[in-house]
């Protein structure tokens, strides 16, 4: 989605947003571990699937409903746990 439609969409919606490019580098993962420490970040989840459930999270992926990230949990016993921390 070009970048204007993204403003337009976020003043619509009354929301905000920031792009971050990090390139694997010392000095910006810092400047990003800074940020996490601080909670300047605020990361959306829509849902942790499995994943043993793969065929759900593509599923639900292109049903285009997704409202944040969707996580996949390689231990089911952490999808759990994740699960409950989420919704």
């Amino acid at each position: 989605m070009p970048v204007i439609l993204i403003t337009k969409l976020a003043q619509k919606t009354d929301v905000s947003y920031d792009f971050l490019f990090m390139q694997p580098d010392g000095k910006q993962l810092a400047v990003l571990t800074k940020r996490i420490e601080a909670k300047q970040f605020q990361p959306i989840i829509d849902s942790v699937i499995s994943l043993t459930e793969i065929q759900k999270a593509v599923a639900h992926c292109a049903s285009g409903r997704v409202k944040g990230k969707i996580s996949l949990a390689v231990d089911e016993k952490l999808a759990q746990e994740f699960k409950h921390t989420v919704n």
